[in-house]
């Protein structure tokens, strides 16, 4: 597919007049190495969970990376991290 880095990722972001959350599941490539990750963004936190691999599709909008699933109609989150409990 790619002979050199690649990277694709997708912004979610949920905000009230207060908080605001924002998730980033994203796809990489070098010549050696495919890895995926789950960037979670909070007014005061930043975790990075990094997964083996990720599907998406482009239409309609369809992404999956470990028991998440964000897509145009919402998001399904199950993560479970020690970083993300705090």
């Amino acid at each position: 597919m790619f002979n050199q880095n690649y990277f694709k990722g997708w912004y979610f972001k949920c905000c009230t007049k207060e908080k605001t959350i924002a998730f980033i599941p994203a796809y990489h490539q070098n010549k050696n190495n495919k890895t995926a990750s789950l960037q979670i963004i909070t007014d005061d936190l930043v975790v990075n969970i990094p997964f083996q691999d990720l599907k998406y599709r482009e239409k309609p909008m369809r992404i999956k990376i470990g028991n998440c699933i964000f897509s145009e109609n919402g998001m399904e989150l199950n993560i479970q991290t020690n970083e993300t409990c705090k």
